[in-house]
């Protein structure tokens, strides 16, 4: 789950949003590289954290439908894994089965094998059988026959036909006739020669018969020859019998092998049909054994993905737990400011003069809670004669307590200025606000307590109110070169106020604010005690994007500063001055990490001065510059602003200056 990078990169923005009311109020003049590109730097910033807080809602949002989904992928994956542990019983269910079958299988390819084995031999046997009776059936026909033909030749000549005797026997005597029915004999395997049976039944019976009753052989033809006919036909009753016999117990054998036959092809189809069933079974064996190994993985890749799902379920509410976090502590983080800048100046009576100026700075909030310093360092040199000053500047601490609501934020704040510069300088060092970025280097111990509102309209667009009061405490402070004993300022309290109204879409974006300083009492200075002039701005910053990559922005101000009222009108040292300030620009996107930026500044003043170089008044001030930017975001958390300026500077009626100035900052969140 890929979240998005909007978290650092607001880390560097968002404190500077929440800065736009915890910057000082006017005192000097505004300056182009602070004043002015941090007016347009706090547009961007504001409009990139209505961006960022649409991403952090959005991440939110979208961590909650992962969450939603990870839920879900983790009760299919339950669900998935019942399933495939279901499945695998149920193919070691079926494994067991498929085994049980394929024994029985094999069990009964035994069987059926030994019963074919049975049905073969039985077969056999019958077929012998079979084979073996085909002679005794072949005998008992042909004594059938030759009996026939004794006994139509014993009719015949019973019944007188000539030739009958004769024919009896030359049928008995005939070869023919004794060699099949010796050829049966031996077929049929009887014990005595059936010829001999014949004859006896034909001449040894009748004459035995003949002697039993006392009659003479040859004294009744005619009943010798129904003896032998009666002989005959007993003879051929009985081969009749025989082979009636015969024939039904060689059909008893045909069936019989028949019945064997069937029974072992009945056999060897059991077998054929067990040896199938031994097939059918070692398939499904084998399709046993690979469902289990299917549902083993699918148990596995079941489980795995419960895994992940339980791991993306975590890493959900983990992303869940810190899009919360996020957005309920919306503008926390650390960050650090560190800066170069380079001034230098020439013209006028004051010659060549140079600043270097070394800022740093931290910030931290929890989301409610703020806290930051800053501080720098300077080295000045103006060109006169104790004209060089060194050293760090004032400290501040800023402390700030959020109270946010859902239409109304307010922040409880308290400023400090610490008395780490220098205050006590020599009037040589001191430089005009036309030409560097610091003109006073220290004051003393300032509390200066506060309160801003903010009502926020809708998304974009919001009021800011806010309200401060400095309590300015007295430092030493030397105004002539010729005084040996540092005059103490005592500076009276000031009440500061901010009206300011944002837009803070993302193509286009304005502020509108009005700043007013007054001052409570009067001040004192060494034996000068006079009331400070009220001062108030009036300032609209705009930008619009046209394109892009490309953006438009202009801006204009209006000034109004007080001159101070001293006790007597011998000591009024100067008037009202009312300054007009404008400019006109335009951004260009060079790439996602590279901004570069081009703009033109005009500022005319009106009023009396007094010029810290040349310690002249003057009137009618007019600066004008060109200032040329770039700015790099190196990652997420770090960033690099490059400014450079270059002005001319002139004012009635003879003081004229040119210059430049060049700030290099590099900011990073922690």
């Amino acid at each position: 789950m890929k979240r998005c990078n909007y978290k650092n990169k607001a880390l560097l923005t968002s404190l500077g949003v929440l800065s736009i009311f915890l910057q000082p109020s006017p005192v000097g003049a505004v300056d182009v590289l602070h004043d002015v590109q941090g007016e347009f730097d706090r547009l961007r910033s504001a409009a990139q954290e209505v961006e960022d807080h649409r991403a952090a809602v959005a991440d939110l949002h979208q961590t909650e439908q992962d969450l939603r989904t990870a839920e879900d992928y983790v009760k299919t994956a339950d669900e998935e894994v019942a399933a495939a542990e279901d499945e695998h019983k149920n193919t070691q269910t079926a494994l067991a089965d498929a085994r049980m079958r394929a024994s029985d299988a094999r069990e009964r390819v035994k069987e059926t094998e030994n019963m074919v084995a049975v049905r073969t031999a039985e077969t056999a046997v019958r077929r012998r059988e079979a084979e073996s009776y085909t002679a005794e059936l072949e005998a008992a026909q042909a004594e059938y026959d030759a009996a026939e033909a004794a006994a139509e030749a014993a009719s015949a000549a019973a019944a007188g036909t000539a030739g009958g005797d004769d024919a009896i026997k030359l049928l008995i005597s005939s070869d023919e006739m004794r060699r099949r029915v010796a050829d049966a004999a031996q077929k049929a395997g009887y014990d005595y020669p059936l010829m001999e049976q014949l004859e006896q039944g034909l001449y040894t019976l009748p004459a035995q018969e003949e002697a039993a009753s006392g009659a003479a052989p040859a004294a009744d033809a005619g009943r010798a020859a129904e003896v032998r006919d009666s002989a005959a036909q007993v003879a051929l009753d009985r081969a009749a019998a025989r082979l009636s016999y015969a024939e039904q117990r060689a059909e008893e054998l045909r069936a019989a092998l028949e019945t064997a036959e069937d029974a072992e092809e009945a056999a060897r189809g059991d077998y054929a049909d067990a040896l199938e069933e031994v097939r059918d079974a070692d398939e499904e064996l084998n399709q046993a054994y690979k469902d289990l190994t299917a549902a083993a993985l699918y148990v596995g890749e079941a489980r795995t993905a419960r895994t992940e799902s339980e791991a993306d379920l975590a890493l959900a509410e983990r992303d869940h737990a810190a899009a919360m976090r996020q957005l309920a502590r919306w503008g926390a983080g650390r960050s650090a400011q560190a800066g170069i800048e380079y001034y230098a100046w020439h013209g006028g009576e004051g010659g060549v003069g140079h600043q270097r100026y070394h800022p740093v700075s931290y910030s931290y909030s929890d989301g409610k809670l703020e806290f930051g310093v800053s501080t720098a360092y300077v080295v000045s040199r103006t060109g006169k004669k104790q004209g060089h000053v060194s050293g760090f500047t004032d400290t501040t601490v800023d402390l700030g307590l959020w109270n946010k609501h859902d239409r109304y934020d307010v922040r409880y704040g308290l400023s400090v200025n610490l008395p780490t510069g220098m205050a006590q300088i020599h009037d040589n060092a001191v430089v005009p606000d036309t030409v560097a970025a610091l003109t006073r280097f220290g004051e003393g111990w300032n509390w200066t307590p506060n309160i801003t509102i903010r009502r926020k309209i809708n998304e974009t667009d919001s009021w800011y109110y806010r309200l401060a009061y400095a309590i300015r405490g007295k430092y030493d402070y030397t105004l002539d070169m010729d005084l040996h004993d540092p005059p103490t300022v005592h500076p009276a309290d000031r009440y500061e106020g901010e009206v300011r109204y944002l837009h803070a879409a993302k193509n286009d974006r304005l502020t509108a604010f009005l700043r007013t300083n007054v001052f409570t009492g009067r001040s004192k200075e060494s034996r000068e005690v006079y009331h400070e002039g009220a001062e108030g701005l009036l300032g609209l910053f705009y930008t619009k994007r046209y394109t892009k990559k490309d953006s438009f922005k202009a801006y204009v101000m209006y000034e109004l500063r007080g001159a101070p009222i001293y006790k007597t009108a011998a000591e009024q040292h100067s008037d009202n001055t009312f300054t007009h300030y404008y400019g006109i620009g335009m951004t260009r996107e060079l790439s996602k990490n590279r901004r570069a930026r081009l703009m033109l500044h005009h500022r005319r003043s009106k009023g009396t001065f007094i010029s810290p170089l040349n310690s002249e008044n003057g009137e009618d001030q007019m600066r004008t510059s060109v200032q040329v930017g770039y700015d790099l975001r190196i990652s997420d958390r770090e960033a690099l602003s490059l400014d450079a300026e270059r002005y001319f500077y002139r004012s009635n009626p003879h003081e004229r200056y040119h210059g430049w100035g060049v700030a290099l900052t590099f900011s990073r969140s922690f």
